[in-house]
């Protein structure tokens, strides 16, 4: 069945004639005839009831005509949606983002903005916890986060869980701790730690402490360039979610050296984006999602699922 043919119905439902059709529609009154004669033999049943002051709807007309209607505001969304694609990209892209992630979404942004120069690209970088009260509250359309404890409860929100995040340990190069090849929660617990103040590594060190008691800490912070300072005077070693060491210098370089931790008896952390459950998202984001996975596939992380 042709969607023309739905629309000739509704039009000639709507003025109750098919002469009033006819001119509306800019076709011949023999054409909508045979339109809706057609329509009737493939469904099986009258429409419409044919006197002389016009037409009604019969019974089973009047059954079907909200169906058609529906059918009709479908097919326009999937016109308009189809017709942005086509539009080049542009309008405004707002992230929100927990700052671990941030050198893999700057490389994407860039590249994106590239592509598609017209777009307007804003970072806020937040907790995941306040990212999610934000969506709550409609002050972005997604967010990348991280979850640990199941604690995402809210029906109208959906994750989708591109990482898991594995702990790594980051060690100066002339470490003792570079022997070994992978380190585990009794031998990290015996270092002393600086702590980046980000709230998945506290949750993570405090569920450390209540199996081993208190850790040493020399601080706490979130100036990345202090524990860069301190692990290069080889005083200390520092904790990280493997998905923030990607672009990270001072392993680029060779300065420090990370590896995993082993036998972690600690529920999984996930990473990835959170957005309104069942609410579209316009092409600029569905774009961005797109080239954000690819980079992590590429990336290969060790406990990438997507």
């Amino acid at each position: 069945m042709k969607i023309d043919r739905l629309q000739y119905i509704l039009e000639v439902a709507k003025w109750g004639s098919i002469t009033l059709a006819a001119e509306k529609l800019h076709v011949t009154q023999s054409a909508l005839s045979q339109a809706i004669s057609s329509v009737e033999a493939e469904l099986g049943h009258m429409i419409f009831v044919r006197s002389r002051k016009g037409v009604e709807l019969t019974l089973f007309g009047q059954k079907i005509i909200q169906k058609a209607n529906d059918v009709i505001f479908q097919y326009q969304e999937l016109k308009t949606e189809a017709n942005q694609w086509n539009q080049p990209l542009s309008g405004e892209l707002k992230i929100a983002s927990i700052p671990g992630i941030m050198p893999i979404l700057v490389k994407v942004l860039t590249s994106l903005k590239e592509n598609y120069p017209n777009i307007n690209i804003e970072i806020i970088e937040k907790g995941s916890q306040e990212i999610v009260q934000d969506l709550l509250n409609n002050q972005f359309l997604i967010g990348l986060i991280n979850v640990y404890e199941n604690q995402l409860h809210h029906k109208e929100l959906t994750f989708q869980h591109y990482i898991h995040g594995r702990v790594k340990i980051c060690i100066n190069k002339n470490s003792p701790l570079t022997r070994i090849k992978t380190l585990t929660l009794d031998q990290i617990v015996h270092q002393t730690l600086v702590i980046y103040n980000d709230e998945t590594l506290l949750w993570f060190v405090k569920k450390i402490e209540e199996k081993y008691g208190d850790l040493q800490i020399l601080f706490k912070t979130n100036n990345i360039d202090a524990i860069r300072i301190a692990l290069n005077r080889d005083l200390v070693v520092t904790l990280a979610l493997e998905h923030s060491l990607k672009y990270e210098p001072t392993l680029l370089n060779g300065e420090n050296i990370s590896t995993y931790v082993d036998n972690v008896d600690i529920p999984q952390i996930q990473f990835g984006v959170i957005q309104h459950k069942g609410r579209p998202l316009p092409p600029i984001y569905e774009k961005f999602l797109e080239k954000f996975k690819i980079e992590l596939q590429n990336i290969n992380f060790e406990g990438y699922i997507i």
